[in-house]
């Protein structure tokens, strides 16, 4: 591993993001522990942390590192978003659903969130408020393709189905492309 000078929290942090963009992650996750272990209490490092174990499918390590991030500054909604996906990689479903909620009271207006959110409470049989959480994000966001089609799953397994074609064709009116795979 290949080291600026500069060996602080922050410069340090900014590395590890660089080697996460680069998909370095065991050089990522290794700078991040670097950085815990001058800050055990930096939030982002251990979010940061938390992403690096997560890609390299070491879930378990990556809830704990994002749980304690969520610990050290309950306000993040990154860590919270992040931890959502994690819990959804371990098939922990309905804890992931509070997570996401939590980071929908934090900040109600992402959409990719509720996007995520709608999923799986559709696996959880939530259907009426999977659909109402893709509502949600249509509203906020209304060429939000991917949105879009997951309403269209939601609304055909409620068996709205003119509604489910109609949301699949806004899909594909926001994302042409993605209508030829």
């Amino acid at each position: 591993m290949c080291m600026n000078d500069d060996t602080s929290p922050s410069s340090l942090l900014n590395w590890g993001n660089d080697l996460l963009e680069q998909s370095k992650w065991e050089e990522a996750e290794e700078v991040f522990r670097k950085v815990l272990a001058i800050e055990p209490n930096n939030a982002l490092a251990w979010n940061d942390l938390g992403i690096s174990l997560g890609v390299q499918r070491k879930y378990e390590e990556s809830v704990d590192a994002l749980r304690r991030a969520t610990e050290l500054d309950p306000k993040q909604t990154r860590a919270w978003s992040n931890l959502g996906k994690t819990l959804n990689h371990l098939g922990l479903y309905e804890e992931c659903a509070e997570v996401w909620r939590k980071n929908l009271e934090l900040d109600p207006n992402d959409s990719n969130v509720m996007i995520d959110l709608a999923l799986v409470l559709k696996r959880l049989g939530e259907i009426e408020e999977a659909e109402a959480v893709c509502l949600r994000a249509v509203e906020l966001d209304s060429t939000h393709a991917i949105a879009w089609h997951n309403l269209g799953l939601i609304r055909a397994a409620l068996e709205k189905n003119q509604e489910a074609e109609e949301a699949f064709r806004k899909a594909v009116e926001f994302a042409p492309f993605s209508a030829e795979s």
